[in-house]
């Protein structure tokens, strides 16, 4: 079932004394908002996402947002309250079904988000994620207290789902008679009275409001950050009559590169690292050089299957490769290199570094016998 978004990030988070919105508040160097962001775009169910914010902030928002992404993520202008930005992002909608986030709960799983999802296939109109109240909880009355039953007690969470239409005409109602909801499906509730009906979401589920919450958050996605290093190194021998491509560069010279493929060393240290780091075997295993399909192909191919292994759940952090070739020189041709290895990964080419080193006239490399390159791959886990 298809659905859209409505990711709220238009806040100023003045009580975590931040002195700027908190949801660009970085935590493994990624801005809260984009944890969620993510997480939403790991479903292909998620037709697109609508950011609500600020004016001032929108170039900074976006600069964090990866090209691969900009085409499922449009963008509105925040109102002066929550209610307002929320109806502000439903003139985007163009789904059925929305979904309200904000974006200063980072924890959001793919569980909880599923669990909304799921209760529209249900035929439920008006869901609510909520996680039930487990301590004793008191009220206040003209100066005294009393218990309150916490089995009857839920801690309110997002994102809260419901059908758009009926969303957008609860909020223009409430709008119109200058009525206040602190949460989405209230406002259903109170014009057509549908009931919410709730999915149970996770404690950890935690919405960033004072610095209590940021170092609370930091600790927990701390604690699921996971970073892996894959290892490779090529050899091929060097004859006369054959072509020399090196990082997707076709590089003139009297010798060329024997090889199955097109022999591209450092394109092939690179997939098998990235293999390596996502403990799954070798380049062989996955490209034998004994498969027909394989020959003379451009070894380009191999980084983007390979960029298909990492999925949403991991990204490159960075790669460092080194070419160790006697001649020709490698200088006028790594830039070009770079920019091809981040192009095929779909990274920033300042993740992608390569060098190259010479034999010395000491072994094959140095006799012009063969050419080899080695990579080191550092790979996260995207939360």
């Amino acid at each position: 079932m298809s659905y859209d978004v409505i990711l709220l990030i238009a806040g100023s988070g003045e009580r975590c004394g931040l002195g700027y919105n908190k949801v660009l508040y970085k935590i493994n160097g990624q801005p809260l908002f984009l944890y969620s962001l993510k997480k939403f775009l790991e479903f292909d169910e998620c037709h697109k996402i609508i950011l609500v914010l600020q004016e001032a902030e929108k170039d900074e928002i976006f600069q964090y947002i990866g090209k691969e992404y900009l085409e499922k993520v449009d963008f509105v202008y925040g109102g002066n309250i929550r209610q307002q930005s929320v109806l502000n992002g439903l003139e985007k909608v163009t789904e059925k079904y929305v979904l309200v986030h904000d974006g200063a709960r980072p924890c959001i799983t793919k569980e909880e988000i599923k669990k909304v999802v799921d209760s529209f296939e249900e035929g439920f109109e008006n869901v609510a994620l909520v996680t039930p109240v487990k301590e004793c909880t008191r009220i206040k009355k003209d100066g005294s207290s009393e218990v309150v039953e916490r089995e009857k007690l839920f801690s309110m969470k997002t994102p809260q789902g419901a059908r758009s239409e009926l969303l957008k005409e609860a909020l223009r109602k409430a709008n119109n008679e200058k009525i206040v909801f602190y949460d989405d499906i209230s406002a259903i509730e109170k014009y057509f009275s549908i009931n919410p009906h709730f999915v149970i979401g996770k404690d950890t589920n935690i919405k960033v409001t004072t610095q209590e919450d940021l170092d609370l958050i930091k600790g927990l996605l701390d604690k699921k950050m996971e970073y892996k290093i894959g290892h490779s190194k090529d050899t091929h021998r060097l004859a006369s009559g054959l072509k020399m491509i090196i990082g997707g560069v076709d590089i003139p010279f009297e010798l060329g590169i024997e090889a199955h493929s097109d022999g591209d060393v450092l394109y092939h240290a690179i997939t098998e690292a990235i293999i390596g780091a996502l403990g799954k075997g070798d380049i062989g295993k996955h490209f034998s050089d004994k498969d027909p399909k394989y020959k003379g192909i451009s070894s380009g191919y191999f980084l983007q299957e390979v960029r298909k292994m990492l999925g949403n759940e991991y990204e490159i952090v960075n790669i460092d490769s080194t070419i160790f070739i006697e001649k020709p020189m490698m200088a006028p041709h790594i830039e070009t290199m770079r920019s091809n290895i981040a192009n095929l990964l779909e990274i920033d080419v300042e993740r992608v570094n390569v060098k190259a080193t010479r034999g010395e006239k000491v072994g094959p490399i140095g006799k012009m016998e063969a050419v080899s390159s080695e990579a080191i791959v550092l790979i996260k886990k995207v939360l």
